[in-house]
């Protein structure tokens, strides 16, 4: 069982294997839709993409004639430590270059964002996490939701 802080759970409420699978899903959906509605371009979930550079796959991707757009979107609990998370963020981080080079052409805007989605907010250092992202891309977005005000507009 895993422990929860957030406005919809009491604190310490546990909560299932499978409940986090489905919270993971709807931050996921939300985030996109938000994404597109920011963007005012549609934006895809789970998208993957062969390129002569190999396979690619991304959380969202939005792609129009002015600019082309690549998201990973992280669902987190505020209470968890954050160093899987940073890995995960420096493990996508790192693919900068190559996905550069496939995504970014013929001069359109690109952006190449970390959209993260928590149970809670408080206590959350986002301008951390914002440096930790830029030490390792200087251009990346990132975008930071609580997951209860997120759904709010999607019940």
């Amino acid at each position: 069982m895993l422990k929860s802080v957030s406005v919809g759970l009491k604190v310490d409420q546990e909560i299932s294997e499978q409940e986090l699978l489905e919270r993971y899903a709807k931050a996921q959906e939300w985030a996109v839709n938000e994404l597109s509605l920011k963007y005012k371009v549609p934006f895809k979930a789970n998208v993957s993409l062969t390129t002569q550079f190999g396979k690619f796959d991304f959380d969202a991707y939005a792609d129009s004639s002015a600019a082309r757009y690549i998201a990973e979107v992280k669902y987190w609990q505020a209470n968890k430590s954050d160093k899987l998370l940073k890995l995960s963020i420096q493990k996508f981080l790192s693919k900068h270059r190559d996905i550069e080079s496939v995504f970014k052409r013929n001069s359109r805007e690109f952006k190449l964002m970390i959209v993260l989605v928590y149970d809670s907010l408080i206590g959350v250092d986002k301008q951390g996490l914002i440096d930790f992202a830029k030490d390792l891309y200087e251009e990346v977005e990132v975008e930071f939701f609580d997951f209860e005000e997120l759904g709010k507009g999607y019940w």
